[in-house]
């Protein structure tokens, strides 16, 4: 679908990948810490970040199916859109 793009959304996709194992691994060696400053910390900063990463590694994944038409692209995209109301949406009523 995106000729001449492929490589950046392979760059893109692997990289949000890579990135949100970092924060997983950052997590586990965090779990050390006393309880509640860790789970603030985790509401604060590592909700939307893995969210951000999620939503760029699905992204680039929907752009670099093969054969796929752009109203399948185009509905995945949307999804990934969906959900990132759904999180503004509950961050914004506390759910978050």
């Amino acid at each position: 679908m995106a000729h001449g793009w492929t490589s950046f959304y392979s760059l893109i996709g692997s990289a949000a990948a890579g990135l949100i194992g970092l924060i997983f691994i950052v997590i586990t060696l965090s779990n050390g810490r006393g309880r509640p400053s860790s789970l603030r910390a985790f509401a604060l900063y590592m909700t939307p970040t893995i969210f951000h990463f999620g939503a760029a590694l699905a992204v680039s994944a929907f752009i670099e199916i093969p054969g796929d038409s752009p109203p399948e692209t185009a509905a995945g995209l949307g999804l990934v859109a969906l959900a990132g109301l759904a999180c503004c949406l509950g961050s914004d009523l506390g759910f978050l």
